[in-house]
């Protein structure tokens, strides 16, 4: 049940309903929290959790925010100081920046979560609005930005899953590599070590036999 709700939640990891993401809220939800707490997701997420819990709908609770439309940060690049904090909380990994240097927000991957801005010490991130004509490419589709952003928020939720399991697999086989060339090179030093010994052995049996022939 838990992944079934997971599945209708935007995917914005915004925080807004109170919980660490989308899927502690659809954890919170099957123990019998409200369903009415996801402002990204709106009216049509509330509608369809009530329906999967067979529960009766509730109107956005308030304390949440209001249902928005879609936005995405913006960075004022010439007072951005470069301190990464925004880059930290990003839960889309859709800022890109080094220490020191200017920031950016790929704005293709960026799901409005606003979490990036009250960690910025110099306030220099605004959110903008998408306005409606404005599209978006989802799946090689070019879509409604204001009929479609749930299925973007998904969309690249997916796409970080997706981006962070293969990089897994890569550190993975990047470990397994590096121990694997430890082991061949204890294995090697292992064979060295037996083979100096044996050396060593041969000439101490050839000096016993050579004391015994000279001392009968």
């Amino acid at each position: 049940m838990v992944d079934r709700i997971d599945e209708i939640l935007p995917q914005t990891q915004c925080e807004k309903c109170g919980y660490a993401g989308c899927r502690p809220y659809a954890e919170a939800l099957v123990k019998g929290d409200d369903i009415n707490k996801c402002p990204p997701g709106g009216n049509e997420t509330i509608l369809a959790l009530s329906k999967l819990l067979s529960t009766p709908y509730l109107a956005l609770n308030p304390k949440h925010e209001k249902i928005t439309t879609q936005k995405v940060a913006y960075i004022i690049e010439d007072q951005c100081i470069g301190c990464m904090k925004c880059i930290k909380v990003c839960p889309m990994d859709a800022i890109v920046g080094a220490p020191k240097l200017m920031h950016t927000v790929i704005t293709d991957d960026c799901s409005g979560c606003d979490l990036c801005i009250d960690p910025c010490p110099v306030d220099c991130i605004i959110m903008r609005e998408v306005k409606n004509e404005d599209t978006v490419s989802v799946s090689s589709q070019t879509i409604s930005a204001e009929l479609n952003q749930s299925y973007r928020w998904r969309s690249l939720h997916a796409k970080r899953q997706t981006r962070l399991a293969n990089e897994a697999i890569k550190n993975t086989n990047k470990e397994t590599t590096i121990k694997e060339a430890s082991f061949s090179r204890t294995n090697a030093r292992k064979e060295i070590k037996d083979a100096i010994g044996r050396t060593l052995q041969k000439r101490k049996i050839a000096q016993d036999i050579k004391l015994n022939r000279h001392n009968p």
